[in-house]
C-alpha cells in the first residue's frame, strides 16, 4: 500500500505502509454537529534512506461517510525523512 502526502510546497511525496492493524473504532460528531464513524489504525510507514529502511509507527484515521483518510498526530518526522 502506498501512502501520499502533500508537503509545504504543494509536492506529492510517497511512502510505503508495511502494515495497517485496527486500532478501534467510534462514533465522533464533528464540528457541524454531525455523526461521523470513524476506525482507526496502526500503521508502519517505510522510507529507504540509501540502503537502510527506517520505520516510523503511525496512527490513522478512516471515516466512512466521506471515504477520506487522515494522519494522527505530528507526521513532520516521516516528510524530514523523504527528502
Amino acid at each position: 500500500v502506498r501512502l501520499q502526502i502533500l508537503d509545504n510546497n504543494g509536492k506529492i511525496k510517497e511512502f510505503r505502509l508495511r502494515e495497517m492493524t485496527i486500532a478501534g473504532a467510534r462514533t465522533e460528531i464533528d464540528q457541524c454537529n454531525r455523526e461521523n464513524y470513524c476506525v482507526y489504525y496502526k500503521g508502519v510507514v517505510e522510507i529507504l534512506d540509501r540502503f537502510h529502511i527506517n520505520s516510523y509507527k503511525k496512527t490513522f484515521k478512516y471515516i466512512l461517510k466521506s471515504k477520506k483518510w487522515f494522519i494522527c498526530g505530528n507526521y513532520d518526522d516521516i516528510i524530514k525523512a523523504h527528502r
